[in-house]
This record gives C-alpha cells, sequence and structure tokens, in this order.
C-alpha cells in the first residue's frame, strides 16, 4: 500500500506509455507499444543497515504490474499497487508509510528477531529484481537495472 501522493508519483512516471484508471478490485492499465522500449523503474527503498549504513532494496516492475490473459484488451494489466492514507498510525503529519507485503517480500527472504526489534533481509534465488516487463510477453524478460527513488522526504516503511 502506498502513500497516495508516491501513488500519484508512480502514475505520472508510467505516462504516456501507460494509462492507469481505478477499477474493482485492483487499478487496471492499459500500454501502448513504446511501453517495450521505456521499461517502468524499479521502486527503491533505501534503509539503514544495524552498521549504520543505508540500503538499497527494489520493488521491480514485474512485482507491481500483472499482465491478465483475462482481460479484453491485449495491451492491459493490473497494477498491483494501491493508494491510502496512513494517518492514524501514529506518525508525524510530515511523515507517511509504506505497507511492504507480499509484493516486496515476494524478492527477499526475511528473518524477524522479535526480542531485538530487528528484521532482516536478503535477495532471494527467485527474485524477480533487475527483470523488467516484456510488452510482448506473458514473462518477465531480463534487462539492466533502472535507478530511481519514489521516497523522498520522510517516509516510513512498516
Amino acid at each position: 500500500m502506498v502513500p497516495k501522493e508516491d501513488f500519484k508519483k508512480i502514475l505520472l512516471s508510467m505516462l504516456p506509455e501507460w494509462q492507469c484508471f481505478p477499477s474493482s478490485p485492483l487499478w487496471s492499465c492499459s500500454y501502448n507499444k513504446a511501453a517495450k522500449s521505456r521499461p517502468i523503474a524499479p521502486l527503491t527503498f533505501t534503509v539503514t543497515d544495524v552498521e549504520g549504513k543505508n540500503r538499497t532494496l527494489e520493488l521491480p516492475e514485474s512485482a507491481f504490474i500483472k499482465k491478465s490473459e483475462n482481460m479484453s484488451n491485449d495491451n492491459a494489466a493490473w497494477l498491483l499497487l494501491q493508494p491510502w492514507d496512513s494517518a492514524g498510525l501514529g506518525l508525524d503529519k510530515s511523515e507517511d508509510a509504506w505497507v511492504l507485503g507480499d509484493l516486496f517480500l515476494q524478492n527477499y527472504y526475511s528473518v524477524y528477531d522479535y526480542d531485538k526489534k530487528k528484521i532482516g533481509l536478503v535477495e532471494s534465488k527467485t527474485s524477480k529484481v533487475g527483470e523488467v516487463l516484456d510488452p510482448e510477453s506473458p514473462s518477465p524478460a531480463q534487462s539492466s537495472r533502472i535507478q530511481t527513488n519514489t521516497t523522498k522526504g520522510k517516509t516510513k516503511v512498516l
């Protein structure tokens, strides 16, 4: 789940190749042929490790765009991100919160240390990090990584 302002930035970054609209249960998107030459950049998250070093974690395009054979348009897909308002979580008004669920965790092994209140993450062997969708094919195509950062300002990852 994505803070509303970050969600708008993601939608704008997809233009003009992708057009997305709210539908039920997910946002539906259509894309043009130019989408093949301009893949959507992965979402990147910078976190601080136990040694105080910044580490970058990615959510690849293939984790948040799902092409569906059941849609009437061949150039259609589902956007698997949902906008939300994190008000009421006890954050400062200047802070937003992302909820990183299965879309994120399917690319990482996670270890939870409840006593020390720490979470360990490492990229899984089956990770799709570094892959992008090929609009001509139902499976992801290997591509070079595109670096971007959608989490500017004060954002907490929950």
